[in-house]
């Protein structure tokens, strides 16, 4: 795929060509963006990342996907704290209905998961903690829930998140997502992320 169809598709950011290095940019206000071919590669900058963190991609669906965490941001934890009994709730899916430990009359319910925020009960005593795609890195890793049933497929339900998740889990993540073409899903270039983060923070979680 070429660097036109890129522009094409996200045609509603303004990209300019730069004379001295040939590489494409663009800016939503916020963010700037830089796109150059190497190899069937496509590499991103997002200049003002305090996490600095630059990456490959091997598809142009996944730098589409990639500009769009910051163009259009997206729910990634349906959090809220309630400040009266102090209590932080995580609506971890669609149908996680939460409540805290205040009396029943005056609970603080959350609902939706990362597909919508719902808020019922006590709202003045919400306090939001929800995280958005457009967040650094670092805080992101902390936020980013996987679900699943273990290696084998048949182990209980359970939620893992991102920065707990194994080298070897992380891989295997990336890995399958390139095999099955999947550089639409908003969640690549995170785990791509987070190996990155990894490298420059010598992680490593067996």
């Amino acid at each position: 795929m070429s660097i036109e169809l890129i522009i094409q598709a996200t045609e509603d950011l303004d990209w300019k060509q730069c004379e001295q290095s040939g590489m494409w940019r663009t800016t939503d206000g916020e963010h700037a963006y830089w796109i150059d071919s190497l190899d069937g590669g496509y590499y991103v900058e997002v200049v003002d990342d305090p996490d600095n963190v630059d990456m490959w991609f091997k598809h142009h669906n996944a730098v589409i996907q990639y500009i769009r965490r910051f163009s259009d941001p997206f729910l990634l934890l349906n959090s809220s704290k309630c400040t009266v009994c102090k209590t932080t709730l995580q609506s971890l899916h669609r149908h996680d209905f939460v409540g805290c430990q205040c009396p029943e009359d005056t609970r603080l319910f959350i609902d939706g998961g990362n597909d919508y925020k719902r808020i019922v009960g006590a709202i003045s005593q919400a306090f939001s903690m929800d995280v958005y795609s457009n967040e650094r890195h670092g805080l992101i890793r902390e936020s980013l829930h996987r679900g699943g049933y273990g290696k084998d497929g048949k182990q209980p339900h359970t939620w893992t998140l991102m920065m707990d998740m194994s080298d070897e889990y992380l891989d295997n993540l990336i890995k399958y997502m390139e095999e099955v073409d999947n550089y639409n899903n908003p969640y690549y270039s995170m785990y791509l992320a987070e190996k990155q983060y990894r490298k420059d923070y010598n992680i490593s979680v067996k």
